[in-house]
């Protein structure tokens, strides 16, 4: 398993930025008609804006989870200007 540093951690939220940036472009520029398309080689029959609402949620409940544990462990400032 790899050492977690600070670079390290850089690296990988970069990765994850640049990965869901690459997927809001390809909706951006998706057709309504490309969107209701089957997804190939997927495992069991889908649809790409199924795929993509399933993927909102999954992400939302992990930064749902990373929140909760960041407050427990005291680690979690709200920005003055949210305040």
């Amino acid at each position: 398993m790899e050492e977690l540093t600070e670079t390290s951690w850089q690296n990988h939220v970069a990765a994850l930025d640049a990965g869901l940036g690459e997927w809001q472009r390809a909706v951006e520029e998706s057709t309504e008609e490309q969107l209701h398309e089957s997804i190939p080689g997927f495992p069991e029959e889908a649809v790409w804006w199924g795929a993509l609402s399933n993927l909102c949620t999954h992400n939302t409940y992990h930064i749902g989870q990373i929140i909760y544990i960041r407050k427990a462990l005291g680690n979690w400032e709200i920005a003055a200007d949210w305040a």
